[in-house]
C-alpha cells in the first residue's frame, strides 16, 4: 500500500498567511492567487475564492466581497438540507448555485457511513458527487473571468475535492494541490502553523481516481464531461 506523504515545513510551504483573507463573520477564507504550476504559471489574484459558509458573515464582509474581491458568482457545495438552515445571505448582485455534493436522502450516504475516506469517495465517485462537479466546472467556464467564490459547510471537504480537482486540470502538482487542501487546518484553527486535518481521505480519493482512469485529468474528462477546449478556456480564465 503506498505510504501517504506527511507535509514537513520548508521555505517552499505552502503559507496560510499568503492567501488568508480577514473576515468577520466567513471563516476559512482565502484567494487561491500565486500558487505556481508545472508550466510556471500562476493562479491569478483574486479571482478564485474558497471558505467555508456565508451564513454568519456580516454586512462587511459581504460588501467586501462585492466591491474588493469582486466575487459575481457564488458556488454552494452544502446539502439542501443545510442550506435550508443556515441560508447563505446575498453577495449583493452576484449569482448564486446550490450544487449538493451529497444529498441527505442519496444512496452515497452509505458510503459517508464509512468514515471520512467513504465520504470522499461518495463526493468524487457517486452520482451527486459527480453532477455536482461537473456543473461546478461548467461554471468555472461560463464566468467569462469574473471571480467565483466556492464553499461548503467548513470550507474543507467538498470545497477540498473542488479545489484539488480544479489544480489537476491547472497542471498543478499533487504535492502543492495536498498542502493547498492542508491549509483549511489552519483556516479552522486560526494558527498560521501545520496543522491537524489528515490529508488521507483526499489522496486516497485522488489515488482511485488515478488507479481507475490513468490519470486524475483522465477522471475528469470522463465522468465530469469537461473537454480538452474546457480546459484550455480555464487556463485563459484563471491563470497568468
Amino acid at each position: 500500500m503506498k505510504q501517504m506523504r506527511q507535509p514537513v515545513p520548508d521555505k517552499n510551504s505552502v503559507l496560510m498567511s499568503e492567501h488568508r483573507i480577514t473576515m468577520e463573520g466567513i471563516r476559512n477564507i482565502r484567494d487561491m492567487n500565486g500558487y505556481m504550476n508545472t508550466s510556471g504559471r500562476k493562479i491569478a489574484d483574486g479571482r478564485l475564492i474558497r471558505s467555508g459558509s456565508l451564513d454568519s458573515a456580516s454586512v462587511n464582509d459581504l460588501r467586501m466581497l462585492y466591491d474588493t474581491y469582486k466575487v459575481r458568482f457564488v458556488i454552494d457545495f452544502r446539502s439542501a438540507r443545510e442550506t435550508a438552515e443556515h441560508p447563505d445571505p446575498a453577495v449583493f448582485r452576484s449569482k448564486y448555485y446550490n450544487l449538493p455534493v451529497l444529498a441527505s436522502d442519496d444512496a452515497d450516504n452509505s458510503m459517508q457511513r464509512a468514515g471520512e475516506t467513504g465520504m470522499y469517495a461518495a463526493m468524487m465517485f457517486g452520482y451527486t458527487g459527480k453532477q455536482a462537479y461537473k456543473r461546478f466546472f461548467e461554471l468555472l467556464a461560463d464566468s467569462g473571468g469574473e471571480t467565483v467564490l466556492f464553499h461548503d459547510s467548513a470550507g474543507k471537504d467538498e470545497t477540498g475535492v473542488a479545489a484539488a480537482l480544479l489544480l489537476s486540470l491547472l497542471d498543478f502538482p499533487e504535492d502543492l494541490i495536498i498542502d493547498e487542501y492542508m491549509l483549511s487546518g489552519r483556516g479552522l484553527s486560526g494558527e498560521d502553523t501545520r496543522f491537524d486535518v489528515f490529508p488521507h481521505p483526499l489522496e486516497y480519493a485522488l489515488m482511485r481516481a488515478k488507479v481507475e482512469y490513468g490519470s486524475i485529468v483522465s477522471y475528469i474528462k470522463k465522468e465530469l464531461s469537461v473537454t480538452p477546449q474546457d480546459i484550455q478556456v480555464l487556463k485563459k480564465l484563471f491563470l497568468v
